[in-house]
């Protein structure tokens, strides 16, 4: 096995010899220390991770060196509203898009040149952005009011306050999570049929229920997972009863998330 005094010859680092401009072999170069503190010390070699000004340590730390090497964002007040045990990856992905304003809704589509009209193809009544397709537009309020409206509750209307408000809108956990993973299904769905609609005739399926599809939209196999918390009852409950919600049951008998019957 190699020691550090392998890289000595003739009591002197062999590569200090190099005569190389390279940026690597000068950064070795700068970072070797005395040679003669090697020669002389009776220590065990050991491996050790220096990462910016920060001292010498015996462990690597991903996420310090993401932050020397690119740099550290300020912390958002909504991310917990994102990225949250037990979120459906895809829903989470797109959640965050919205949240940053990413996706190619048509007034950004608009503003890189692209000749597209801005009516919303779900309403075709009003322009379309991120405010209006997830929040003001007739279909999107609709898929989601039918969530919070059977809890009674009154969430903000603005995507950035209701991205606050959405971290803990009740003083139950599996409440809040059933909210969160409706809320992001439901800016999801309304995504998707963006999408498709954008392809076809905007007013093709104008008439559809979208409370229909708010019944729906948890009775997909992609929306299905084992091991969560939340037992099918509870979610009966949750909208079929919302002042039972308030005591939850046990849930040692989750085998699917939001079974729930298509009677609600």
């Amino acid at each position: 096995m190699a020691v550090v005094r392998d890289a000595l010859v003739d009591n002197r680092w062999w590569i200090s010899s190099s005569r190389s401009r390279n940026p690597t072999i000068c950064f070795l170069k700068n970072c070797l220390p005395d040679h003669r503190e090697v020669i002389s010390s009776e220590a065990d070699d050991r491996y050790l991770w220096k990462v910016g000004d920060n001292a010498p340590v015996e462990g690597f730390s991903s996420s310090l060196m993401w932050n020397h090497l690119y740099g550290q964002e300020t912390e958002v007040n909504w991310h917990k509203s994102i990225w949250f045990k037990g979120r459906i990856p895809k829903h989470a992905f797109i959640s965050w898009l919205v949240a940053l304003d990413r996706l190619s809704t048509r007034d950004r589509m608009r503003q890189w040149g692209v000749l597209v009209s801005p009516i919303c193809p779900l309403c075709g009544t009003a322009d379309e952005s991120r405010q209006h397709i997830f929040f003001d537009c007739g279909y999107s309020k609709e898929v989601w009011s039918f969530f919070y409206s059977t809890l009674h509750l009154s969430p903000p209307t603005l995507i950035m306050e209701l991205l606050r408000w959405i971290k803990s809108p009740t003083r139950h956990n599996n409440v809040n999570l059933i909210l969160k993973l409706a809320f992001q299904a439901s800016l999801a769905k309304a995504n998707a049929e963006e999408a498709e609609r954008r392809c076809e005739n905007p007013m093709k399926r104008a008439n559809e229920n979208s409370t229909d599809e708010a019944e729906r939209l948890f009775k997909r196999p992609a929306l299905m997972t084992t091991g969560n918390s939340i037992c099918t009852s509870e979610a009966e409950r949750l909208f079929k009863k919302p002042m039972e919600a308030a005591k939850p049951n046990s849930t040692s008998e989750a085998k699917r998330l939001f079974g729930f019957s298509r009677s609600l």
